[in-house]
């Protein structure tokens, strides 16, 4: 089995039904699919010459091909054309009279881990496979990262502040360093000394060997002798000292263990940082621009986020060495075996240099977070799902509301809950418990939201706020796109923000509910407009998120808490209340806990303004702006008329670019 970069063109069938497979009119083959790690890879909507590529499995020997993810199977259909090149065939259907057709197709815009299998006739496996298909604009790094974030942010949905393992800047937990340093030094000592001396096992064997050699005759050879007296060898048994214990194979699992540890951390440290320059060159940006005490409280921010920034680069230094001596010890012959699950042996009991190292195991083993085996079973789904994008902006909105001081210590157990009840999570929606100074959040995911007209829609993410219980809900759509925009056509993202952003807020009607956004969260960090359609203040927008760039999943938050929501004085980034300083014209808020600093005034050329509330509050931030920032000025552009202070106007196209 090969597997290849291919490109199908594609016709309605002449005798089409309501629902149909598309016709092969032609098939043109191209690289191989390129290896890392176990997994082949992929990057949905590959081009070449302008042809969108997919995903083709050469198995001429097979009789059926299928791709599976968790409860997902999906059968291949052979070329015709090129005899023994499975690939997914495009699906179609009429609604309403129109021709739709199916978006997804296997390596061309489905996200995820596949196992590829070629079956006989008989259902015999004959090959497996593993592909990995990423966004466009992904590399391999940036999958495994988000993977390892999903990973890190469902162990913290129930995690607590430590002394010295909690990053304040982001309010995430962090793997306790220092101990491990500690364990893997001693652990590393153990091992080694165990390779200059390890244990071994007696293993009987027979061998030829000459009558003159032979120390130890027992009753067969002697019956052997003398029953071929001019046999010169004869066959005896032996022991043989052997090293491949299963002690070394649980010893291999143990540091197995290890690496994946300091691997994951490394991944979710390394992002962190990123993401904290990130914010300190933003922030500095805006503190070369202006004076008095909000400068002092930017300045105190800046030297927390400093403080976070040199602790995780020492940090880094320790998992470097954490790192080299793991890879000391796996240089070792003796632990070049399979893995073995560890358990208590004699060997580990009585012997101490074994001991040693199983006890040194399982002091690193109560370190990491429990987990039981259905939790296990849902994070494995997920992080192999080709939803992981989803999934890792829905945890992530979840930390950003946690990290506002929202209570969601019971999110965990209510996923898993869903998951285990219905082997996914679409449908899954969580009720945050009300909370008088922040109000009260709802979020449902992958919402059925049914219609008038009986048909159906569902938004990957559907939020609803309000600050005071018996009045209504404020609604706000999320829907997730994984297409690289600034690279397609405008026609592209135009249709996705009509299909999943003005017909959600056209559709979704409900007595209790008033719809006030309907956004796209995409991977394109070229493409970012929060405000589509100056009419319609702030009702259509589009914003990337990205592992290392999550400036815009925290300002989608404030927007919603700020200017929808009307609750100004909760700061966005601890959710403590701030002070305000209130001189008519403008509001200053100021966050004493976390040193956060925003400003709320009115256009200047607010009486020009058409078809619109004059008073609608122009907010901007020292970071995370939603109103489009001045050049070299902390001052914002009218998200109506477009002009800052000065009158200088900046208009912006549907991707957020300048125009000029």
């Amino acid at each position: 089995m090969n597997l290849y970069q291919i490109y199908i063109r594609e016709s309605v069938p002449e005798h089409s039904t309501s629902s149909f497979l598309y016709e092969e009119m032609d098939l043109e083959v191209y690289d191989p699919l390129i290896k890392i790690e176990q997994y082949y890879l992929m990057n949905e909507y590959s081009k070449v010459n302008n042809k969108t590529l997919r995903i083709g499995v050469y198995a001429p020997e097979a009789a059926h091909v299928f791709i599976s993810n968790g409860n997902v199977k999906k059968y291949l259909v052979e070329s015709k054309i090129h005899l023994g090149m499975w690939y997914e065939a495009s699906r179609g259907w009429y609604e309403e009279g129109f021709l739709e057709r199916s978006e997804s197709c296997f390596g061309m815009n489905a996200c995820g881990e596949w196992k590829v299998s070629a079956v006989s006739d008989e259902g015999k496996t004959l090959n497996e496979k593993r592909v990995v298909v990423i966004p466009r604009t992904f590399s391999y790094a940036q999958y495994r990262t988000m993977q390892a974030e999903v990973k890190s942010l469902f162990e913290g949905l129930t995690a607590e502040p430590e002394e010295g393992s909690y990053l304040k800047e982001l309010q995430i937990p962090l793997f306790r360093l220092e101990e491990l340093v500690l364990i893997l030094e001693e652990f590393k000592d153990w091992a080694l000394v165990i390779c200059k001396n390890p244990s071994e096992k007696l293993v009987k064997s027979k061998e030829k060997m000459t009558r003159s050699k032979i120390s130890k005759w027992d009753s067969h050879s002697i019956l052997e002798a003398a029953m071929f007296p001019f046999r010169e060898k004869i066959l005896i048994q032996t022991s043989i000292k052997e090293l491949n214990l299963e002690e070394h194979q649980m010893i291999r699992y143990m540091i197995e263990a290890f690496v994946e540890q300091v691997k994951q951390s490394m991944v979710i440290e390394n992002s962190a940082l990123k993401q904290l320059e990130f914010e300190l060159n933003k922030r500095y940006e805006t503190l070369n621009v202006i004076n008095g005490l909000m400068k002092v409280f930017i300045e105190k921010r800046c030297t927390s986020l400093e403080r976070d920034i040199n602790w995780l680069k020492e940090r880094q230094k320790k998992w470097e060495h954490c790192d080299s001596m793991l890879r000391m010890i796996l240089s070792e012959n003796l632990y070049m075996v399979d893995p073995v699950m560890p358990e208590l042996t004699h060997l580990f009991s009585q012997d101490p240099s074994y001991g040693a190292v199983y006890e040194l195991y399982e002091k690193f083993e109560n370190m990491v977070p429990k987990m039981d085996s259905e939790e296990r079973a849902f994070l494995e789904a997920v992080m192999s799902s080709p939803r992981l994008y989803e999934i890792w902006i829905l945890l992530q909105l979840i930390h950003h509301l946690k990290k506002i001081k929202i209570d969601c210590s019971g999110v965990r157990y209510s996923l898993v809950e869903k998951y285990k009840k219905d082997k996914k999570i679409s449908g899954w929606f969580y009720r945050f418990p009300f909370d008088k100074t922040r109000g009260e959040f709802v979020l449902y995911y992958e919402k059925s939201i049914h219609l008038e007209d009986s048909k159906m829609i569902m938004p990957d993410y559907l939020f609803l706020y309000r600050h005071h219980k018996n009045t209504k809900w404020q609604g706000h759509v999320l829907d997730a796109k994984y297409k690289p925009y600034s690279e397609l056509l405008s026609r592209q993202l135009e249709k996705d923000i009509n299909h999943s952003g003005k017909r959600y807020l056209r559709k979704i009607q409900n007595t209790s509910i008033i719809m006030k956004s309907a956004t796209l969260v995409h991977i394109d960090n070229n493409a970012t407009n929060w405000n589509v359609d100056s009419n319609s203040l702030y009702h259509l927008s589009h914003f990337f998120a990205l592992p290392g760039n999550l400036e815009n999943i925290q300002t989608y938050i404030k927007r919603i808490l700020h200017f929808f929501g009307l609750q100004k004085t909760i700061c966005p980034s601890c959710g403590e209340k701030a002070h305000c300083e209130d001189k008519v014209y403008k509001q200053t808020y100021k966050c004493p806990n976390d040193y956060e600093v925003w400003v709320s005034n009115t256009c200047r050329y607010k009486r020009e303004h058409q078809n619109i509330n004059h008073n609608f509050a122009l907010m901007k931030y020292a970071f995370g702006n939603y109103n489009n920032q001045v050049e070299n000025n902390w001052d914002v552009h009218c998200p109506v008329c477009h002009k800052d202070y000065n009158g200088n106007v900046l208009k912006l196209d549907l991707y957020g670019c300048k125009q000029l």
